[in-house]
């Protein structure tokens, strides 16, 4: 059987790795929104609207992936903030 770590032990490692994991998410939300957007846009300006549509829907659910990826690292550093010594 394995010993759970300290508290405070794995602190830095995780605050980093919850951080990474939340920029990463915030990249997705914004990437989405810009690219999957203005595609979105240039193509109901070409009357391809079935096209954006689907591009509208896809970077939607992007959207929504990255707001799932932020919400699970802001968890992991506030758990990581609490096992932090003072």
């Amino acid at each position: 059987m394995t010993t759970p770590p300290k508290p405070g032990e794995q602190g830095p490692a995780a605050q980093k790795s919850a951080r990474s994991q939340m920029i990463m998410g915030a990249m997705l939300v914004m990437g989405a929104c810009v690219f999957g957007g203005l595609t979105a846009v240039v193509l109901t300006a070409i009357g391809q609207k079935t096209g954006a549509g689907i591009i509208a829907i896809l970077s939607g659910l992007i959207v929504l992936v990255g707001i799932v990826i932020q919400v699970i690292a802001m968890r992991k550093l506030k758990a990581a903030l609490q096992d932090q010594p003072k």
